[in-house]
C-alpha cells in the first residue's frame, strides 16, 4: 500500500524518470526484488532484470545478461531499514548500506551509443552508481518505445495502431519524459475515435459504478471480497507484472460482474448486500418520475449517454413495471450494472 500510495500515485502524472527512481528507491521493491539482500560478495539479479525487463527497456529493449550482472553490482547496497530498527521514522524506509557495495568500475550496453561507463568510486558515494543507471534507462530510446506502448494501450486498448505508440514515443523523448504530455498524445481526438473498446478489469468495473452512483462507503472488508471473486483484489498478483490487461484474462468471470451489481442494489438495512456500502437511490432519482426518464438518468449518468438501444429498452420495460417501487428502482440500477455494455469503456 506504501508503494502505491507513495511512489506510483505520487509519480504518476509527473515525469518517468521520477517515477523510476521512487521505485528504485522504495522499500517494498527492494524487498520484493531481493535487493535487500544484495551485497558485494553476492549480488542479486532479480532486481536488476526486472528494471530493465518490466520497467524501463522492455524484454527485447536491447540488453545482455552481462548488464543484468552490471547492475546488480550498480545496485548493491541499496536496500531497507527493517522494521525493529529502533528507530520508528527510519523502520521500513530506504537505505543505502555503503559496506555492502560493489566497488569497481562497471560497463553497461558497451558498444552500442548508449554505453555507460562507470568509474570506479569508493563505498561511500557508491549509491552514484544505481542512480546513473537509472538516469540512462530513462534517457534509453527503448524505454521511450516500451513505456509509449504500455501507455497507449492502457488508454486506447490492445490493438492501438502503431503510429500512435511512435507519436507518444516521440513525445517522451521530446519531452524528457513526462507523462502527462505523453497522455495528452494519446487521447487526442483522431486516436480516441479509431481506438477499439477496451475491457473493464473488475476492480474498475465496480469502482466506475461506485463513482456514478451516490456512494458511501464506511468500511471495504466485503467490497474486497467481491473483488476477491472475481480474481482481482490489489495487492494480491504474485507475479512482478502486475495484473494482466488484455481482454481474453478476464472473459470469464461474467457471474462474479452480475452478482455485483445485484449485491450492491439489495438492500439490507441501511446498507447495500455488500456491508459497509450503501447508496443513496432516492438522492439518484431525486426529482425524476417515469420509467422512460429514470433509465434516461441512468443512461447519462453511468454509460455517457451512449447505452445500447437494446438495454435501454429492456431496462425501460423493466423499470415500467412498478416505477415508484423502491426495490424496482434498485433492481433497474443493479441490471444496468450487469449489463454488457457497462462492461467496456
Amino acid at each position: 500500500v506504501p508503494d502505491d500510495r507513495d511512489v506510483i500515485r505520487a509519480h504518476a502524472m509527473g515525469n518517468f524518470g521520477s517515477l523510476l527512481s521512487a521505485s528504485a528507491h522504495s522499500p517494498a521493491m527492494l524487498v520484493y526484488l531481493d535487493n535487500d539482500t544484495s551485497t558485494a560478495a553476492n549480488p542479486n539479479e532479480n532486481y536488476a532484470r526486472e528494471i530493465r525487463e518490466l520497467h524501463s527497456l522492455g524484454v527485447d529493449g536491447g540488453y545482455t545478461q552481462t548488464d543484468v550482472e552490471q547492475v546488480a553490482r550498480c545496485f548493491t547496497g541499496w536496500t531497507a531499514y527493517g522494521l525493529n530498527t529502533g528507530n520508528g521514522a527510519l523502520a521500513g524506509t530506504f537505505r543505502y548500506n555503503a559496506n555492502n557495495h560493489r566497488t569497481g568500475p562497471k560497463t553497461i550496453f558497451a558498444g552500442t551509443p548508449q554505453q555507460l561507463n562507470i568509474p570506479d568510486r569508493t563505498t561511500t558515494n557508491g549509491i552514484q552508481d544505481g542512480v546513473d543507471v537509472i538516469n540512462a534507462l530513462a534517457a534509453h530510446p527503448s524505454t521511450a518505445r516500451y513505456i509509449a506502448k504500455k501507455l497507449s494501450r492502457w488508454f486506447l486498448g490492445e490493438d492501438v495502431a502503431q503510429e500512435t505508440i511512435d507519436e507518444v514515443a516521440a513525445e517522451f523523448t521530446r519531452t524528457g519524459g513526462d507523462i502527462r504530455s505523453m497522455i495528452r498524445v494519446a487521447l487526442q481526438p483522431a486516436n480516441l475515435a479509431t481506438s477499439s473498446m477496451k475491457y473493464k478489469r473488475p476492480f474498475h468495473m465496480y469502482v466506475s459504478a461506485l463513482r456514478a452512483l451516490p456512494t458511501t462507503i464506511t468500511t471495504t472488508s466485503t467490497f474486497r471480497n467481491t473483488l476477491s471473486e472475481a480474481g482481482h483484489q490489489p495487492f494480491t498478483w504474485g507475479p512482478p507484472d502486475g495484473f494482466p490487461d488484455f481482454m481474453a484474462y478476464w472473459t470469464g468471470l461474467v457471474i462474479s460482474r452480475w452478482n455485483f451489481g445485484a449485491r450492491l442494489m439489495l438492500l439490507n438495512g441501511a446498507n447495500s448486500g455488500i456491508n459497509g456500502v450503501s447508496i443513496n437511490v432516492p438522492v439518484f432519482f431525486a426529482g425524476i418520475t417515469g420509467a422512460s426518464a429514470m433509465v434516461e438518468k441512468i443512461n447519462r449518468t453511468m454509460f455517457g449517454g451512449e447505452m445500447a438501444s437494446h438495454e435501454y429498452l429492456r431496462l425501460t420495460t423493466y423499470l415500467g413495471l412498478n416505477p415508484t417501487n423502491a426495490t424496482q428502482q434498485r433492481e433497474t440500477i443493479g441490471l444496468a450494472i450487469g449489463a454488457p455494455s457497462f462492461q467496456w469503456y
